[in-house]
């Protein structure tokens, strides 16, 4: 029967649960980033019918009601920020330091 250094299976065991929790928490990470990309494309798909509705209104009034134009630049104001908001969130990296040899240890 082979012999076990306890000492050999505490640091092995600690370096797996070290690695799986720098996994977890890029998951967590990349979760979190995914629920707020989806949270963001849903907002701009609500506000792009909305300025569809008041760009129609407008339309059918066929006046220069200015209530309503300022309610369609206040909408595509927003659009903007969303996908600026949109396209922030896709060019952000996840940065997790990484397991050392002194984590090791």
């Amino acid at each position: 029967m082979a012999e076990y250094d306890p000492t050999e299976i505490r640091t092995t065991v600690r370096r797996t649960c070290q690695r799986l929790a720098v996994t977890v928490e890029q998951a967590g990470r990349a979760t979190a980033r995914a629920l707020e990309k989806k949270s963001i494309e849903l907002k701009l798909s609500e506000l792009y019918e909305e300025l569809g509705r008041l760009l129609y209104g407008k339309l059918r009034c066929d006046s220069e009601d200015i209530a309503l134009t300022e309610r369609i630049s206040a909408t595509m104001t927003k659009i903007e920020k969303c996908e600026s908001a949109l396209e922030k969130l896709k060019t952000k990296t996840v940065k997790v330091a990484p397991v050392t040899d002194k984590d090791k240890e």
